[in-house]
């Protein structure tokens, strides 16, 4: 199984897909377990979303995806995946918030900066907080990708992106 094999790209690549178009696959739930403990930040991202996905534990989710904030490799797409359980990830709120304003040393860090702070308007809505980090990454001079992107994925904040406006018109 690719789950389970050396190719640890392919292995991520494999859950990820999994939580996508099926929801039959008690076979593969022991490796999918098996790939929380990997040593990439993104492949246990990927596969904590993958088990939630599949009707694993809410709040294992979180947990892991919390704890996944401060890895270069995973904190955009912990965030991100954060921001997809809606509700259920309420409680990581003040950790998305704290995350959305420390640099980690990633060479993307004001992009994963901003992932956090959408989660956050996904999970309970408008929020000044992350209202302002991410009106400083539609601002950030150094990458236009981190503006272009961020731009782009506010469309899916739906009322709690109004206050950004301006800021997209600037």
């Amino acid at each position: 199984s690719f789950l389970s094999g050396t190719n640890r790209q392919l292995a991520t690549a494999a859950a990820a897909a999994l939580g996508r178009v099926t929801n039959r696959v008690d076979p593969a739930i022991p490796a999918l377990r098996g790939l929380l403990t990997d040593t990439n930040g993104y492949t246990r991202a990927v596969a904590a979303i993958t088990l939630w996905r599949l009707g694993g534990a809410a709040d294992e989710t979180r947990a892991t995806l919390q704890s996944l904030l401060t890895n270069k490799e995973a904190k955009g797409a912990a965030a991100a995946y954060l921001g997809g359980m809606a509700a259920l990830a309420r409680d990581a709120v003040p950790v998305l918030l704290r995350a959305s304003h420390q640099d980690i040393g990633a060479w993307v860090d004001m992009y994963d900066r901003a992932q956090c702070a959408r989660a956050v308007l996904r999970i309970q809505g408008e929020t000044p907080e992350a209202i302002g980090v991410l009106e400083e990454a539609l601002a950030f001079k150094t990458n236009p990708w981190v503006r272009t992107v961020t731009a782009e994925q506010l469309g899916d904040l739906g009322p709690s992106a109004v206050p950004l406006i301006p800021a997209l018109r600037r």
